[in-house]
């Protein structure tokens, strides 16, 4: 089967294990940063070629921003009109599953429970208290019954799990967990409760998806283990505005590839900050390309990269200093959740952002900026932290850096503004060139005049 996955919310590192395991680029789909038709419009196109798509959510089926269950994962299936395959943790539960299953299946009526997944059961006796429960009281499939298994265990750390492309041994891990899938959960059930799903295709205009456009110029990603936190989406709205994508390594290589514009994205660089700061080469690098004046953006990870130095485990590494100020790690998240901010006055930047625009973001750090100056910020944060607790988005000259991470599909003026940063620097190079070149003119031309006067003096001389 052919599996298209998608993670319901702003989350980096499970579509990475989700994306992985199915063979197919996962995509997020969230109420905050996307309207309803747009998430309508992710799915179908994303969808489109798959024999089934799965949806994981996040917390639990009706936690949300509120009491009415505003953007809960319940809202979401209600949206998608599609079946819920609920997974219950088990442990230490035997009847008492069956009241717990039938408060689920009766607090949103217009909700679908299809079936249910034990997880972390005990043994086989364990697992026919529960079936027959559940049986017995609710009426619900028992899609499957997994017992407590290393091999469904992966390594985590401060922000969740670790990114699968952190992990060498992320495809024997997937593996190992879908032999132990295999073994304890019927996916016939499976396949007979997706088809309970409409399969119609809601939407038939493209959001990014294949919507490419030709490539008038080329953007420099960091993709390595230090920074994997991009949205698919913004990658295409950056494809879909003309640019072409060439991807390098700010831990491994040593010099940024030739091209128009750099995209430093998220990820852990205080995890691999000694690295970073070692390879003195590419910090090199990526001071000349921002001191070539072609525009640079950064988010999250990627400011902290470009800050002066990172303090973490008692240890400061100094890196590109492309920022003036530094960033330290502590033991709290200092920024965590949504955000809403506000585009202040950025005339005098390359960066052509669309002023008093509402900007709708997530963020998600533990470190924070030090030794800044409260100048040269872009975004008024109205709800989240930002770099200052009341701004974010140091904007200065060709350099755009923020801790926001920004969804293209809530933000569509995202892309064309990189684009648009590209064109202004090549019209003040054209300038600088056309500058020069007058100049030179005027030199030569008045070389030309003195030779002549010259020629003229000599021949007066000898007359």
């Amino acid at each position: 089967y052919k599996v298209q996955p998608f993670k319901k919310g702003p989350d980096f590192i499970d579509p990475l294990w989700l994306g992985a395991a199915a063979g197919r680029t996962c995509r997020n789909l969230d109420f905050y940063l996307m309207q309803n038709d747009t998430i309508l419009q992710v799915f179908d196109q994303a969808s489109a070629g798959a024999d089934i798509a799965v949806i994981e959510g996040n917390m639990g089926l009706f936690d949300s921003i509120d009491l009415e269950g505003n953007y809960s994962t319940a809202s979401l299936a209600r949206l998608l009109q599609k079946p819920v395959l609920l997974v219950v943790d088990a442990t230490k539960m035997t009847r008492g599953v069956a009241p717990l299953l039938l408060g689920y299946m009766n607090f949103e009526k217009d909700l679908t429970i299809a079936g249910v997944i034990l997880n972390k059961v005990a043994g086989a006796r364990h697992e026919d208290k529960l079936r027959n429960a559940i049986e017995h009281y609710t009426g619900l499939i028992v899609v499957g019954a997994i017992p407590k298994h290393e091999a469904m265990m992966l390594p985590e750390r401060h922000l969740g799990l670790m990114p699968s492309v952190e992990n060498e041994k992320s495809d024997s891990l997937i593996d190992r967990m879908a032999d132990c899938l295999d073994e304890y959960v019927d996916f016939s059930k499976v396949i007979r409760i997706a088809g309970i799903a409409p399969s119609e295709v809601r939407t038939a205009f493209p959001v990014f998806i294949e919507t490419k456009t030709e490539a008038i110029a080329t953007v420099a990603i960091a993709t390595d283990n230090a920074f994997s936190f991009y949205y698919p989406d913004n990658l295409e709205a950056l494809q879909k505005v003309g640019f072409s994508l060439v991807t390098f390594s700010p831990l491994h290589d040593q010099t940024v590839p030739d091209a128009d514009a750099l995209y430093i994205g998220g990820g852990f660089p205080e995890l691999f900050a000694e690295q970073l700061s070692g390879n003195e080469r590419m910090i090199h690098s990526i001071r000349q390309f921002a001191g070539s004046g072609r525009p640079v953006y950064a988010e999250c990870g990627g400011l902290m990269y470009l800050s002066s130095y990172i303090t973490a485990n008692h240890q400061t590494y100094p890196l590109c200093s492309v920022l003036p100020f530094g960033s330290i790690m502590t033991d709290r998240p200092q920024g965590r959740g949504y955000v809403l901010a506000e585009i202040v006055n950025n005339k005098e930047s390359l960066w052509s952002l669309p002023e008093g625009e509402s900007v709708r973001a997530h963020e998600f750090h533990f470190s924070r900026a030090e030794n800044f100056s409260d100048q040269n910020f872009v975004f008024n944060i109205r709800k989240g932290f930002g770099i200052t607790g009341k701004k974010d988005g140091y904007c200065s000259g060709n350099i755009l850096a923020s801790y926001l991470h920004i969804h293209a599909a809530s933000s569509p003026w995202w892309a064309e503004s990189f684009m648009e940063a590209v064109r202004r620097f090549k019209e003040q190079q054209l300038k600088i060139i056309n500058k020069n070149s007058n100049v030179y003119n005027m030199i030569s031309l008045q070389r030309e005049e003195a030779v002549v006067s010259e020629k003229k003096d000599v021949l007066a001389g000898t007359s």
